[in-house]
């Protein structure tokens, strides 16, 4: 997951989805429990401004992205 981060906050732009995204998300619902997800979610609160559409509809509902936590 570290690579996988490294290479999303390379990203400038996040209107559409990186290639790396799907990976951690991948990786982070594989190891919900863990600190692949913990890792994924403490770097997409960590992001500036408000998600992208395309963010809401992939994180929503998942059970290893919990909003507040």
């Amino acid at each position: 997951m570290r690579e996988l981060v490294a290479a999303l906050r390379t990203r400038a732009d996040w209107k559409s989805r990186p290639e790396a995204f799907t990976g951690a998300q991948l990786l982070a619902e594989a190891d919900a429990a863990a600190a692949a997800a913990a890792e994924l979610t403490a770097f997409l609160f960590a992001l500036p401004g408000p998600r992208a559409p395309w963010m809401k509809a992939a994180i929503e509902e998942k059970a290893w992205f919990k909003e507040g936590d």
